[in-house]
């Protein structure tokens, strides 16, 4: 009897012990992935591993990895069940029907890579990438459709099927806020036209983002150089599935209309008279303001000054306006850009003497300065007090 309790206890010692030893977290599923490097990211003692917290941490940095297709977490006791279903291989990846992009193009702008993992996350991610660089070249009846073709061991081949559907046109183009200027004027103005039956002979009708801006800009131009120097334009776009086409839409402020009040030239150069240069002045009081003809005219003022002994003339015109009389007088200032002038600015200095010596931030602006200075506001130094 003595010696069969003796072996009933030895029994029962072997099963803690063994059940002592026994993993906390138990991995299922795994197949290329090694159960150490699935439970390191719990990163957690056993007093907190059960905490909520701690799991949903883990289950969302082994989503992250990308190595996944489907995990859960199941507690058991005191253990946690991690069951893991992994992502397949890609074994080659492939486009089909693009034409008008490269297939290493294509590529290089996705994040799905031969001899990587697969999932479904990450193939949407693409497919909405792959949509997006044809939508940056003006194809948005672009379809693309994923497909895998499996070859065994954990392994697919991933294949994009793209329809890449024709360039899509502006249907419509449309002006509000304007009323010194008729639609037809302002179309003409702009490098946008709309679709028409003749499309194929011009590439103008197509939308592209960066010459809608570049229309916006032409037609605040436009405005500067009738007298609305205040004008203001911005564009918007928007695609209507049901046309297959943009409608562009420009918003114009234009603001008060200028004309030109006084102009005057105003020489600080001792041995030239401003007067001598009125000549290639041809802008008159009553005139609708024009910023270009104005700078123009400062152009031309400088030609006259080199003319007379001054080739290094600095011409500055300043616009005043007068918004009661919606009026803008002018004045061209003349500068020997050679002449020493006096320098002036007000400013801070910030000094902080850190272990690796003397550390000084200096700022400063300018109140005066020579017509060939460049101002440097930010200035930092290393070095003793």
């Amino acid at each position: 009897m003595r010696v069969l309790g003796a072996t009933t206890l030895s029994v029962l010692a072997l099963c803690c012990a063994s059940a002592a030893s026994e993993p906390t977290i138990v991995v299922e599923g795994n197949r290329r992935t090694d159960a150490q490097a699935i439970r390191e990211h719990f990163h957690a003692s056993s007093g907190t591993l059960l905490a909520p917290a701690t799991i949903d941490s883990a289950l969302k940095e082994l989503y992250e990895t990308g190595l996944f297709e489907d995990v859960k977490i199941v507690r058991f006791g005191t253990r946690l069940i991690v069951t893991v279903v992994e992502a397949p291989l890609i074994e080659r990846l492939r486009f089909e029907g693009n034409k008008q992009i490269k297939d290493k193009d294509l590529a290089k702008e996705i994040g799905l890579k031969p001899r990587g993992p697969m999932t479904k996350a990450a193939v949407r991610e693409d497919v909405a990438r792959i949509i997006e660089i044809y939508h940056r070249n003006s194809r948005y009846q672009v379809e693309v459709t994923p497909n895998t073709i499996a070859r065994g061991e954990g392994r697919v081949d991933l294949v994009f099927e793209i329809r890449e559907g024709a360039k899509t046109g502006v249907k419509r183009i449309a002006f509000f806020g304007n009323r010194e200027f008729a639609e037809s004027r302002l179309k003409g103005v702009i490098k946008t036209t709309e679709s028409g039956w003749f499309g194929f002979l011009k590439s103008s009708d197509v939308y592209d983002a960066d010459r809608i801006e570049a229309d916006a800009d032409l037609l605040r131009r436009f405005y500067v150089k009738n007298g609305f120097a205040d004008a203001h334009v911005s564009a918007a776009a928007a695609y209507d599935p049901a046309h297959q086409g943009f409608t562009l839409t420009f918003a114009i402020d234009e603001g008060a209309r200028y004309r030109l009040g006084t102009i005057e030239i105003d020489s600080r150069i001792v041995a030239l008279d401003g007067s001598s240069l009125r000549n290639v002045v041809h802008l008159a009081q009553g005139d609708i303001f024009d910023g270009e003809a104005v700078g123009k005219t400062a152009d031309a003022i400088t030609v006259a000054a080199g003319k007379h002994g001054f080739p290094f003339v600095d011409v500055r015109p300043h616009a005043n306006r007068d918004s009661a009389a919606n009026i803008i007088n002018v004045v061209f200032t003349l500068d020997d850009g050679r002449t020493p002038s006096v320098r002036s600015s007000i400013g801070s200095s910030l000094i902080w003497d850190s272990p690796f010596g003397a550390l000084r931030v200096d700022y400063a602006y300018p109140i005066s300065k020579a017509s060939i200075d460049v101002a440097q506001r930010l200035h930092f130094g290393v070095g003793a007090f």
